[in-house]
């Protein structure tokens, strides 16, 4: 076994993430993506507007179909207007029915088989369940949050609500959810939450 810390972690965090992404992929997927579908549809509820239309289902090829709820300073938007013969305006849409492709929340549960692999490449100790559970919380709320993240930048890009800076914001924000926070975030959660992996990692000591 090498003695560098970081590169034993190095291995033994490899080793873990082929583990987990294969018990991830082959039985914990489908569940989660269920349990995720849910969630979503439940937090879609708290979007300011009619929280009574709103729901998440999904078709037989596992596309998830949100129906999203528009506050009212959206509803009466010329971007959401104009969707509308000009002569039956002003037209009260309380909700916009947006399709997800399957691969979307796939994306975004990957932060699970991630975090898991992280977190069980650090020593084990009493607190590592305490760890795995916390952290596995916060991935999950992680994972919602992404999704309703990008929701609201399909609909954005679907009714073009937003312009300039604003826009770029946005576009920015939905950058960093879609290429970054499933990637960074388990690691960076795993280290918040575990001393022992932080001193593992950034330790100077070679012995």
């Amino acid at each position: 076994m090498p003695a560098n810390p970081q590169l034993r972690f190095l291995l033994r965090g490899s080793l873990l993430v082929v583990v987990m992404l294969t018990v991830w992929w082959m039985l914990l997927l489908d569940p989660l993506l269920g349990a995720l579908r849910v969630s979503t549809g439940l937090a879609l509820h708290l979007v300011p507007g009619d929280g009574s239309t709103a729901h998440a289902t999904s078709d037989l090829s596992g596309n998830w179909l949100l129906q999203v709820p528009l506050p009212g300073f959206i509803q009466r938007s010329d971007a959401a207007q104009k969707m509308f013969d000009p002569a039956v305006r002003p037209v009260r849409l309380p909700s916009l029915k947006l399709a997800v492709a399957r691969d979307v929340p796939v994306l975004f549960s990957l932060v699970f088989p991630l975090f898991w692999a992280a977190a069980l490449a650090a020593p084990f100790s009493r607190r590592t369940w305490k760890i795995l559970l916390a952290g596995t919380a916060l991935v999950y709320l992680i994972s919602v949050c992404g999704i309703i993240l990008y929701s609201v930048y399909m609909i954005d890009r679907n009714l073009a609500y937003t312009t300039g800076a604003a826009n770029t914001v946005l576009n920015f924000f939905e950058y960093l959810n879609m290429y970054v926070v499933p990637y960074a975030a388990p690691l960076l959660i795993a280290l918040a939450l575990n001393s022992d992996l932080r001193a593992q990692i950034f330790s100077s000591d070679p012995a």
